[in-house]
């Protein structure tokens, strides 16, 4: 597969154009409490690494696919300089407004597919993160080895909020996941099923703006391709967490992770 894929761009920024204004409010991964710790305690441990690596320099990183900035957002309380990149120009109009207004002109955002930004950049980082971004990326194997070389080196890829490979039925709990995590977006689905109403206001995401959300990322096999072309694994985790209670204790009981987090260093 191609690093980079016309159509896959397209649906992302379709889909998050249209999202952008709801994102913050029906995203799992920003409104469930679990999965903000997880990530809190991830840059918390990132930070403390990158400042012993490199005790006297100005830390700058990226976020990749930042979408509304929530990742941008915490590290500049670590007081990482963060370049934001994403492919929905609503979306970063999103993370703008969260910025302070005497910030905000000297923030850097750049609307643009993470492909093309990574091959015609010449800025280096001590961090870039991608969260919730790479089964959004049509081969994701070749962004993350195309990032690691924007990375100075000792600097660290962090990956969170990607899911595990999975059969059908375990896709099925993902969509009720996702149906369940939000009241309204439960009442939206319950009235199409109930009712047949073709007309209620759903979160859809064009399966082409996902093109690796159903079968899932196979984890080992990315752990695998990133040790070849000499990467160093900090961690590899994997987690329960989902976007409920209930379908979080259920990955739990079957003890079948939801979804994976990796630290990579070069």
């Amino acid at each position: 597969m191609e690093p980079f894929d016309t159509q896959v761009v397209a649906a992302n920024r379709s889909y998050f154009d249209q999202d952008a204004p709801n994102y913050d409010t029906q995203e799992g991964c920003i409104t469930n409490r679990a999965a903000l710790r997880l990530v809190a305690d991830h840059l918390h441990r990132i930070s403390g690494l990158l400042q012993t690596r490199f005790p006297s320099q100005s830390l700058r990183g990226l976020d990749a696919g930042g979408g509304t900035g929530n990742i941008a957002l915490q590290l500049r309380a670590y007081g990482i300089t963060p370049d934001l990149v994403d492919v929905s120009s609503e979306m970063i109009n999103q993370y703008l407004m969260k910025l302070p207004s005497d910030v905000r002109p000297s923030a850097k955002t750049v609307c643009s597919d993470i492909y093309h930004y990574l091959t015609t950049t010449n800025e280096n980082y001590h961090l870039i993160c991608f969260s919730s971004v790479l089964h959004h990326l049509a081969d994701y194997r070749a962004i993350v080895e195309l990032a690691s070389s924007r990375l100075i080196p000792g600097g660290i890829i962090y990956t969170i909020h990607d899911p595990c490979k999975k059969n059908a039925f375990w896709h099925k709990m993902e969509m009720a996941d996702y149906h369940l995590s939000s009241a309204q977006l439960f009442r939206n689905y319950l009235r199409h099923k109930i009712m047949r109403s073709r007309n209620y206001p759903m979160r859809t995401a064009d399966i082409g703006a996902e093109p690796h959300v159903e079968p899932g990322i196979d984890d080992e096999e990315l752990h695998r391709y990133l040790n070849r072309i000499g990467l160093k694994i900090i961690w590899h985790e994997r987690y329960y967490t989902a976007r409920t209670r209930l379908i979080s204790l259920l990955h739990r009981v079957a003890k079948r992770p939801r979804g994976f987090s990796l630290a990579i260093s070069r």
